[in-house]
């Protein structure tokens, strides 16, 4: 089971990044760095551009280093057979980058952000995710870091959350509600860690694809819309295309999905303990 959910979402995964890349258009964000001015009593900041860069292409390298990482995991699991020696470094190594990467993209999407904030992101998300794997390695400290943990995703939500809210020109509604589900989803990480179910591997699995591919797909189409409000077009066009309809659908699709998937693997833990019940009676 494992191996063929590694399979669908490398597939899935692989499919988002073609198709990320093939509508990437000239969208610049800014990357910056603050100049702090004194003059008198008064202190002023400025912020000078160090380089700009297209959140869009952020997201396409975000997904096919996402669908790498699963087609090593599908390697690692037809030539052995234990899955847990590597399947939790495996994810933890992967997190690393990609979870920071899709929150970097996030920002990017909704403005220019500063340099500083890209190496707190980067460097907290890896602290998140190397706390995630000691828990694994240490289930008696489980407590302690998972409380550590959430404080830094804390810290971290609260940049998503205020950029999505201080969006002034175009509407913020589909902003805040990619917060909503950017704070849903790794917050849902968090709880599947501190509830440490048997099928915790598949559960992640099933997770990670919906969070990336919802979230990934529902900038996009707030960039385009962001453009068909202001009358603007891009090269080539694909205002045209009814974003709102494409992101309705992807949330419901990975909602349904997602509730389906974890439903099932939790019947299947609560349905172990029944079964080796069933055998002891006989």
């Amino acid at each position: 089971m494992l191996r063929n959910l590694h399979i669908a979402a490398a597939t899935i995964h692989l499919i988002s990044a073609l198709l990320s890349w093939v509508i990437h258009v000239d969208i610049e964000s800014a990357i910056t760095l603050p100049k702090h001015i004194h003059a008198g009593k008064t202190t002023t900041t400025e912020y000078e551009v160090w380089f700009t860069t297209n959140p869009i292409i952020w997201i396409s390298i975000n997904e096919f280093i996402t669908m790498f990482s699963h087609l090593i995991a599908i390697f690692y699991l037809i030539t052995h057979d234990n899955k847990q020696t590597f399947e939790s470094p495996r994810r933890a190594v992967e997190y690393c980058i990609t979870a920071a990467l899709l929150q970097c993209a996030i920002m990017l999407g909704m403005g220019a952000v500063t340099a500083q904030d890209i190496v707190f992101i980067i460097v907290t998300n890896v602290a998140l995710q190397l706390l995630g794997y000691v828990v694994d390695l240490y289930g008696e400290a489980k407590r302690w870091l998972l409380v550590i943990g959430f404080m830094l995703l804390i810290s971290q939500m609260q940049y998503i959350i205020f950029n999505a809210a201080m969006i002034v020109g175009i509407s913020t509604g589909y902003y805040v509600v990619m917060a909503i589900i950017y704070v849903l989803f790794y917050t849902g990480f968090g709880v599947l860690k501190l509830i440490d179910p048997p099928y915790e591997n598949e559960i992640y699995v099933v997770m990670s694809l919906t969070s990336k591919v919802v979230l990934s797909w529902v900038l996009i189409g707030n960039l385009f819309e962001g453009f068909k409000e202001l009358g603007e077009t891009t090269s080539p066009d694909y205002t045209h295309l009814d974003w709102r309809a494409i992101q309705i659908s992807l949330i419901a699709i990975g909602s349904i999905g997602l509730a389906i998937g974890s439903t099932i693997f939790l019947r299947r833990q609560k349905s172990v303990p029944f079964r080796r019940l069933k055998n002891l009676r006989y």
